[in-house]
């Protein structure tokens, strides 16, 4: 039997390492750190990636405390407190699956960030809700 395509794997290699090469050259430097590339780095970016959603949660908190009276003050303050009881032992729980390993950090900051981001949107829809949002 004849082989039609014989090592057609091979050949497409260097085509694909070559356009690689050709798409890591026009990435534009600033993108660089956003793409982190050792578990360091990941780790290191996860942790900013969270404190940057914590900045946008403390605005969008401040801005439904405003809106609020002392009543609905106090019935977010409570469940604010209890939400970031349940965000960290969320993350704590998240970064066990990596105990003692290197991508620890990078479960606990990302579950830290992914539920931060959610809680910052439910807090910007309870601010629509009471009128205030525009």
């Amino acid at each position: 039997m004849i082989d039609v395509m014989p090592n057609t794997r091979n050949r497409r290699f260097p085509l694909n390492f070559l356009l690689g090469l050709f798409l890591v050259c026009l990435t534009p430097r600033g993108i660089e750190s956003a793409y982190a590339q050792t578990q360091h780095e990941m780790n290191q970016q996860a942790e900013a990636e969270a404190a940057d959603a914590d900045k946008q949660l403390n605005a969008a908190y401040k801005k439904l405390m405003a809106a609020l009276d002392d009543e609905g003050k106090a019935l977010l303050r409570s469940s604010q407190r209890a939400w970031i009881l349940y965000r960290d032992a969320e993350a704590k729980f998240a970064g066990d699956a990596m105990r003692g390993g290197s991508a620890e950090a990078l479960l606990y900051f990302g579950t830290i960030a992914r539920l931060t981001l959610d809680r910052t949107q439910n807090l910007k829809e309870a601010l629509e809700a009471y009128g205030a949002g525009q």
